[in-house]
């Protein structure tokens, strides 16, 4: 297991209070391997998931949604 941290933040503000979401490749076979898994607020925007399929031997792509509340709403890992 991994654990996958994003940082969401409101024009500078750390966004607390989100029900930000997160989708993620395998890079090399280009399938979605993860779509819209929630994540859960740890503490001034910081937001964790724990990527239980992680496996060390494939590379990863990934991006979470902090949602429509936010100006700029998407971050990637």
């Amino acid at each position: 297991m991994v654990r996958v941290v994003f940082y969401f933040s409101n024009n500078g503000v750390p966004a607390t209070g989100l029900s930000p979401t997160i989708d993620i490749w395998n890079v090399d076979t280009k399938v979605q391997i993860i779509t819209a898994g929630a994540m859960v607020e740890i503490a001034s925007g910081a937001y964790e998931y724990n990527f239980t399929t992680y496996d060390k031997d494939i590379d990863y792509f990934m991006q979470g949604d902090g949602g429509s509340s936010l100006s700029d709403r998407k971050s990637v890992v």
